[in-house]
């Protein structure tokens, strides 16, 4: 093997990978990450067009289900909350396109 450093190819768009992207968003945390998060190789362009997507993700998840949770609590009270302070329409638009549904399953009793 020679001394040359390995070019690395952008894991979104397969140009030239200056850093890192998180595979589960960061954001879902709200205290230390756990120990071991898998990456994939990123532009810096692919990196930072994917953190709206993040918050958003983020957000609608700790709006769904267990409200009790503390890991969502703290995630609404905090990082949630900030958010939908500094991108109104998003709020907006969680709420008027949330719907409850009814989840049922071939093997559901």
């Amino acid at each position: 093997m020679s001394g040359r450093r390995r070019r690395s190819i952008c894991g979104l768009c397969g140009e030239h990978a200056d850093s890192r992207e998180h595979f589960v968003p960061r954001g879902l945390w709200s205290g230390p990450l756990p120990n071991r998060i898998e990456t994939i190789p990123a532009c810096g362009s692919c990196n930072a067009g994917s953190n709206g997507d993040d918050e958003y993700f983020r957000n609608i998840l700790v709006l769904m289900f267990d409200q009790t949770h503390p890991q969502k609590q703290a995630l609404f009270v905090g990082a949630v909350k900030r958010t939908f302070k500094q991108h109104p329409g998003w709020a907006k638009d969680a709420l008027t396109k949330m719907t409850v549904q009814r989840i049922s399953s071939p093997w559901a009793l």
